[in-house]
C-alpha cells in the first residue's frame, strides 16, 4: 500500500453548489461500499476536494490519494483539498472511493467531493457516481481500534473489484449513487468549511522492547 498521500492544497477552494453528499443506495450499517466515477482533465493543476462524515479513502487511477477521517464538529464539517496532478493523466481518469456506512441521526450524509482542473470544475459528487457493496472488506470490519467485536477482515484471494480502480471498467451492473439531500449544506451542518491541515500520518510504530507481560482477569 502506498503510504505517500497526495499533498494538501493550501489555496482556497469552495465546493460547487452542484456538489452533493452522496451514499450507496440502500446502504446498510457497518457495511463497506465502493463509489466510482471517470473524469477527464486538461494540462493544468488538478485538485481533489473531499469530505466524509466517517472513514473513507480516495483513489486516483488505482493510487491512494487521500485517507479521510477528519476531526470536526457536525455543525462545522470539514473537507480537505489535495493536489492530485501527479496522479492524473491526459484522457480518462478514474476516481474511486472506499467508505463505510454509519447510521446516526446526526450523521445522515456520507461523502462529498469535487475535482478542479485549473479554473474548471470537472467532477462533482452527484447521482452519476456508480456504487456497489465492497465485499472484500467484511461487514463490521473497522479501521479503528475498537475492540475484538469489530476486527478488520479483508478477503484478498479473489478481489473482483481490482479492475474497477482503472479506466474502462464496466460498472453498468452497479447502481447509481443516492443524494442525501438537495443541498450541499442542509440542516445537519451549519457550515461546511475547508481544512488546510496536513494529512493524518500512516506511519506504523512498533514497540522497541517489552518490559513484561502479566496475566490479568
Amino acid at each position: 500500500m502506498n503510504r505517500e498521500l497526495a499533498n494538501v492544497y493550501k489555496g482556497d477552494i469552495t465546493l460547487s453548489s452542484d456538489a452533493r453528499w452522496i451514499h450507496a443506495r440502500g446502504a446498510q450499517p457497518s457495511h463497506w461500499y465502493i463509489l466510482r466515477r471517470e473524469f477527464e482533465v486538461c494540462d493544468e493543476q488538478t485538485v481533489l476536494s473531499f469530505g466524509a462524515c466517517h472513514y473513507a479513502e480516495a483513489y486516483i487511477n488505482g493510487k491512494l490519494a487521500m485517507r479521510f477521517c477528519e476531526r470536526a464538529y457536525l455543525f462545522d464539517i470539514k473537507y480537505k483539498c489535495a493536489d492530485i496532478s501527479a496522479l492524473v493523466k491526459q484522457g480518462k481518469n478514474t476516481l474511486v472511493i472506499i467508505m463505510d456506512r454509519v447510521f446516526d441521526e446526526n450523521r445522515m450524509h456520507d461523502v462529498i467531493m469535487q475535482i478542479n482542473c485549473g479554473e474548471k470544475t470537472v467532477l462533482v459528487s452527484d447521482e452519476c457516481f456508480r456504487t456497489a457493496e465492497y465485499t472484500p472488506l467484511c461487514a463490521g470490519a473497522n479501521f479503528f481500534v475498537e475492540g475484538p467485536e469489530k476486527p478488520e477482515i479483508f478477503e484478498a484471494r479473489d478481489d473482483i473489484f481490482a479492475p474497477a480502480f482503472e479506466s474502462g471498467f464496466d460498472d453498468s451492473s452497479w447502481e447509481n449513487a443516492e443524494c442525501a439531500s438537495d443541498e450541499a449544506v442542509n440542516y445537519t451542518f451549519d457550515r461546511v468549511s475547508q481544512d488546510k491541515n496536513e494529512m493524518q500520518t500512516n506511519i506504523p510504530v512498533f514497540a522497541k522492547r517489552y518490559v513484561s507481560f502479566e496475566k490479568s482477569a
